[in-house]
């Protein structure tokens, strides 16, 4: 019974919930750590001239950012133009730049492309249907 105990215990402080970009306080909360996140990159999501890369999100200034030797080694589905609008989840640890928080990513592996919800889910009311 004691080691069941103890490998619960230890599923529980490895768990990696996924945390919204969006979600300030936990995004905080979770400085300096390794964490999961996922978030919509939008339009402003783009490969600089300098080669980097930026996955932007709307309603936050949170920012994914990998750098240019890393982003040159990215499949062209993993680069920004390709995953905006798509939802993702990111791997890595977060950090404040010029006071916004980002991770910033060295390979593609650590973006995964999530499947995209059917607008029906979630009572979302088809076309004609009144709410």
């Amino acid at each position: 019974m004691k080691y069941l105990l103890l490998l619960l215990s230890a599923g529980f402080l490895f768990a990696d919930e996924p945390i919204a970009v969006s979600d300030a306080a936990a995004i905080t909360a979770k400085m300096n750590q390794e964490v999961t996140v996922t978030g919509v990159p939008n339009a402003l999501s783009n490969k600089s001239t300098a080669g980097h890369f930026f996955y932007h999100f709307d309603g936050t200034n949170f920012t994914i950012y990998c750098y240019q030797a890393s982003a040159a080694t990215f499949p062209e589905d993993k680069q920004p133009a390709a995953l905006v609008g798509k939802p993702i989840q990111v791997k890595g640890k977060i950090t404040m730049f010029k006071d916004k928080p980002q991770i910033a990513i060295r390979s593609a592996e650590q973006i995964v492309l999530l499947p995209e919800k059917n607008p029906t889910e979630k009572g979302t009311p088809e076309k004609g249907e009144k709410k």
